[in-house]
């Protein structure tokens, strides 16, 4: 179904007019109504509020959206699907908003991310403290859960393997790239 349509489907089972929904999601009303002509295909952001105004999960408004796939889709054409070893330019010069990555490690199993799932990738520069994200470090991207000091960030594995330790990045010496806040993570044993 089209998102256009599903958010006017949703509105008016909830019983609500274009203008109450854009009071209780501080979206425009014209913004709204453009959404819900199929004019405009609104931002992950935009169905951030409207799944909050709607009391509906957000996930589901990004599955229809287009942004994240159920695991019986395949990753839809306009999420780029990232290699381990991409180098930085490759995926951030690229316009898409959300990105794939196929695990290849099982650095971060305690958070239920193992070795040949899917994450999904929002991309963002700014990480707040102990969200998961895709960082570069090394030339490498990396799953880690974020912890930002004053000059130094703690990137923490969470794996049973204990090969994986912390790695403190003094931001004074070396950049750390962020590559976005993971989403979703789609496991290989669904």
């Amino acid at each position: 179904m089209d998102i256009g349509k599903y958010i006017k489907m949703l509105r008016k089972e909830k019983g609500l007019t274009i203008n109450q929904l854009a009071l209780y999601s501080k979206v425009s009303s014209a913004h709204i109504s453009r959404i819900e002509r199929g004019l405009r295909k609104p931002s992950p952001e935009i169905l951030k509020r409207f799944s909050q105004a709607l009391k509906i999960p957000y996930t589901e408004l990004l599955a229809i959206a287009g942004y994240i796939y159920s695991e019986k889709d395949e990753i839809p054409h306009h999420i780029l699907n990232v290699n381990e070893n991409m180098h930085h330019d490759e995926y951030t010069k690229n316009s898409t908003e959300i990105i794939s990555i196929k695990i290849s490690d099982n650095s971060m199993n305690k958070n239920k991310i193992d070795i040949g799932d899917t994450v999904i990738i929002k991309k963002q520069k700014t990480i707040e403290n102990n969200e998961i994200a895709a960082v570069e470090v090394d030339n490498k991207i990396l799953i880690r859960r974020i912890f930002k000091y004053e000059n130094f960030v703690v990137l923490i594995p969470c794996s049973s393997n204990p090969i994986y330790t912390p790695i403190l990045i003094d931001t004074n010496k070396q950049e750390l790239k962020i590559i976005g806040k993971v989403i979703e993570i789609r496991t290989k044993n669904i």
